[in-house]
């Protein structure tokens, strides 16, 4: 049975503000010069503290089905302050041959997925990709192949 009252976000804090955040955490922000490369909060800044934060209050608004100890431990693990002894810290990998980017294949893929759903035919979704990531075709293809070779992997977890 729901409840008759608007369920409210932590007071003083927005909801979009704190997704925004955490967004970054995982995906970083696009480099205006080159739009394959995203910039990363640096480790241990006041901007990392804050994203982090961000997704310990989304964890914990939005995670209410998860058992209550996973969710504090979870939530202690991302607190570089708390006393948990584990930690779980947000790092580069260390890449070997070309640099592949998880958040730029992200991107192209979804907005060619996005242009497709919109009735867009795909030959002219991946044109429109080409131009506005300054990409070769091969590359936009590319990029899609790794995202569906990703998600099948990880589906299959």
């Amino acid at each position: 049975m729901s409840s008759p009252y608007p369920r409210t976000y932590y007071k003083g804090y927005s909801r979009e503000q704190d997704e925004k955040l955490a967004h970054e955490l995982f995906y970083g922000t696009s480099i205006p010069v080159d739009s394959d490369r995203h910039r990363y909060p640096l480790a241990d800044s006041p901007h990392e503290r804050r994203a982090l934060e961000a997704l310990r209050r989304l964890l914990s608004d939005g995670c209410r089905d998860l058992e209550p100890a996973i969710l504090a431990a979870l939530c202690c693990a991302l607190d570089p302050s708390s006393g948990s002894e584990r930690r779980l810290v947000f790092k580069g990998r260390k890449k070997r041959g070309r640099p592949r980017d998880f958040a730029a294949d992200s991107q192209v893929d979804m907005h060619v997925l996005g242009l497709c759903t919109m009735g867009w035919k795909n030959e002219a979704a991946v044109k429109h990709a080409m131009k506005k990531f300054g990409l070769s075709r091969g590359a936009v293809f590319k990029a899609r192949k790794r995202m569906r070779s990703w998600l099948k992997s990880s589906s299959a977890i």
